[in-house]
Order: C-alpha cells, then structure tokens, then sequence
C-alpha cells in the first residue's frame, strides 16, 4: 500500500511540477512582446507511436514551424479566452497533432498541445478559462477557420516567388513574364 501512496504521490509530483516550469498568463497572448508559432505534426485521428508522448520542446526552431500575423493571434487569443468554446470532456487517449508555443526573448514561456484529432487543447501552465480542453462545435469552428488562415498564409508564403530584380523586358528577345513562365516551365515546376 505505501508502494502505491508513494507512486501516485510522484506521478502527481510530476505532472504539476511540468507545468509550474513555464509561467505564463494565457491574457497575454496577443501582447507584442511575444511570438506565437504554430507547428503542424499530422492529420491523424487515431494515435500512433509518433503521436504520443511528444516532447514540444523538440519542435522549437523546427523547419515546419509558422510564426502567427497579429490577427491570427487575435483570433487564437479569442478562442483560449472564453469558456463558452470549451465542454467538460477530454478524448481520453491523448496523442499530439499541433503545437502552439508562445515564446518571449527566445524563451518558450507557453505551450499549446493540439490532441485528439484537434478536439482535445491541453495548456501548459494550465489556463482555467479551457475548462478541460475539450472543444465544444462552436469551438471547434473557431479553430478551424484559425487553422484555415495560418495554412493558407503558409502555403502562400512558399509558393512566392524568389525574384531577383530583372528588367521588364529584353531578356533574351522576351518580356519579362514570358521569361519567368518559361523558367518555371524549364524547372518542371512553378515558384
């Protein structure tokens, strides 16, 4: 029995000692003082073994990440800031699709777990405003068109064009956007 007193004693010693390491006030969020980047993992409904147990402190700085506008944080800090968007209930078998961190001078100060097919946020520290992290439709609704604008945003960002600054005309015998249709068509591909 004390075996048992003694592992829940450090499983709950644990898991609150993970979320008092980062301090952070969730009203904050749109403040300019701190950068919020969203990292997409996968689309998946059901866990695996890349989905579980993801340590988001691995993802800080990664290739895929994406630093949000001042509206899509507006937007995100609307949808972390109102009860009504949240149910009592969780998934029950967490597994990780996103992450949203919030960073101030480099430091990551907030985290966002994205779980359960992105019906499930989990809040580190806590933000009591979530209830349990389970959205609600009317939530649900909300985050999507957030996540409709950061992946828009992120898909129209890698096809701009990399230009350098070439004359109008005369490349060649050709206008300049001949030459550029040209180029892409030479590169199999488009900008």
């Amino acid at each position: 029995m004390r075996h048992i007193l003694l592992s829940l004693l450090l499983f709950v010693s644990a898991c609150s000692s993970r979320n008092k390491s980062l301090d952070f006030d969730w009203t904050q969020l749109s403040d300019k003082d701190y950068s919020v980047h969203y990292v997409q993992l996968n689309f998946d409904n059901f866990p695996t073994i890349e989905t579980m147990d993801v340590d988001p402190l691995d993802y800080v700085g990664s290739e895929g990440e994406f630093i949000l506008t001042d509206s899509q944080k507006a937007k995100l800090q609307q949808l972390i800031s109102d009860s009504a968007y949240y149910s009592n209930g969780d998934c029950g078998t967490f597994h990780t699709n996103a992450l949203i961190l919030v960073l101030k001078d480099e430091t990551v100060r907030g985290i966002i777990e994205i779980r359960c097919g992105y019906n499930q946020w989990e809040f580190q520290p806590y933000n009591s405003l979530t209830k349990w992290g389970g959205l609600n439709d009317e939530g649900f609704d909300l985050m999507s068109s957030l996540l409709d604008d950061i992946n828009l945003e992120k898909e129209n960002k890698s096809r701009t064009p990399a230009r350098a600054s070439l004359p109008k005309d005369d490349l060649c015998g050709m206008k300049h956007d001949q030459f550029i249709t040209d180029l892409n068509t030479i590169t199999f591909g488009y900008f």
